[in-house]
C-alpha cells in the first residue's frame, strides 16, 4: 500500500447500496439488567450494567471527562466513549463486567497522564501486566510522547484503545478463568504462571512473578533482551494488525470531510504506515458523527480493523 496514493478505491453505488438500509447502532440497551457491579477506584467510581440480551454497559465517575463503554454482542465490538461522544470501536470477544470496570479506569487514569507507567495504580497481575507490557511497548515503538505527526497520532490512539480491550477481556484475574476452549493467559507471553513485564529503560521485556521497579532487570536479562523491540530512538515502525485475526488494516479513522460537501469518509492505515481513504454519502440531516459512520462503514469494514476509531 503506497503512502501517498489511496489504496482502496471511493465506493460508490455498490457501498451505497450496501450500507444504505443500515440503522444506526442503538443508543441503549432495551433488554432489562440482569446483574451489576459498583466498583470503587482511587478518585472514581465505575459502574458495569449486564442485560439480558448480553449487552455490557459501563460508566467511570470521577472529575473530568466521563468515560463509558459499551460491548453489542451481536456486533462483537465495544465502543468507547467521552463526554457521551464515541471516541473508538474495537472488535472483542465477551469482556468480563470487572474487566470492564478496571478498563475504564485506566482509561480514565491515562487520559490525566498519557506519559505514566501503564499499570501505574492498576493491580499487578498476570492479567494486567500482559495488557500493559503491550501498551508500553507500543508507545515506545511510536515514540508516541514525542510524535505531531497525524498519522501516528492515530496509530498511538489504537495502542491505547487495544489496551482499553486487552483490560476489559482479562480483567485483573479473568485471564485466569476458563472460558470456551481454555484460559485466555495461556495465549499470553508469559502464559499463566508468570507476569509480562516491559522496562522502557532498557527496552528490555521479561517474564517474572512480579515485575521489578524501571531500570532493574532479573539477573541475567540485558537490555533490549527478547528481542521483542530494538531500542525505540532506532526505530519508529507502526505496530501490525493482531496475527490470525484476517484483519488488513491497524486503525479505520472516521473523518468529517469540509462542511459543504455531503460525503463521510473513512481513512484506513495498515501496518507499514500506508493510507488510503474510501468515501460515502452523508446520511440527509446527519454529520459525519459517531452513530452515522458507525452505519455508514463498520459493517463493511470494522471486522478488518484492529481498531475502529470515531469523529470527536
Amino acid at each position: 500500500m503506497a503512502r501517498a496514493t489511496t489504496v482502496l478505491c471511493i465506493v460508490g453505488w455498490a457501498l451505497l447500496l450496501h450500507t444504505g438500509c443500515m440503522a444506526p447502532p442503538a443508543e441503549a440497551p432495551s433488554e432489562s439488567m440482569v446483574s451489576s457491579l459498583a466498583r470503587a477506584f482511587d478518585g472514581a467510581t465505575v459502574q458495569v450494567r449486564v442485560y439480558a440480551g448480553g449487552a455490557v454497559e459501563g460508566e467511570l465517575t470521577a472529575p473530568g471527562p466521563v468515560w463509558s463503554l459499551r460491548w453489542e454482542p451481536e456486533a462483537r465490538a465495544m465502543e468507547t466513549s467521552r463526554n457521551g461522544r464515541p471516541m473508538d470501536a474495537v472488535a472483542l470477544e465477551a469482556p468480563s463486567p470487572e474487566g470492564v470496570a478496571v478498563a475504564l479506569y485506566a482509561r480514565w487514569r491515562r487520559s490525566r497522564d498519557p506519559g505514566a507507567p501503564a499499570c501505574e495504580a492498576l493491580p499487578r497481575t498476570v492479567c494486567t501486566t500482559s495488557c500493559c507490557a503491550e501498551l508500553d511497548r507500543c508507545v515506545a515503538r511510536l515514540g508516541c510522547e514525542a510524535s505531531g505527526d497525524p498519522v501516528r497520532a492515530s496509530l498511538c490512539d489504537a495502542c491505547e484503545a487495544r489496551f482499553t480491550a486487552c483490560l476489559a477481556l482479562r480483567g485483573t484475574d479473568a485471564c485466569l478463568q476458563p472460558a470456551g476452549s481454555g484460559r485466555a493467559c495461556e495465549a499470553q507471553e508469559c502464559g499463566c504462571g508468570a507476569q509480562s513485564c516491559y522496562d522502557p529503560r532498557t527496552n528490555a521485556s521479561y517474564c517474572a512473578s512480579a515485575c521489578l521497579a524501571p531500570g532493574e532487570l532479573p539477573e541475567g536479562t540485558r537490555p533490549g533482551d527478547r528481542g521483542v523491540l530494538p531500542p525505540a530512538a532506532a526505530r519508529r515502525d507502526p505496530p501490525a494488525p493482531p496475527a490470525g485475526t484476517g484483519m488488513r488494516f491497524v486503525t479505520c479513522e472516521c473523518v468529517s470531510f469540509s462542511a459543504d460537501e455531503d460525503r463521510c469518509g473513512l481513512r484506513v492505515t495498515d501496518g507499514a504506515g500506508g493510507t488510503g481513504t474510501v468515501s460515502a454519502r452523508r446520511p440527509e440531516g446527519r454529520s459525519c458523527d459517531g452513530s452515522a459512520c458507525m452505519g455508514l462503514f463498520y459493517a463493511a469494514y470494522g471486522p478488518q480493523c484492529a481498531v475502529f476509531t470515531l469523529p470527536r
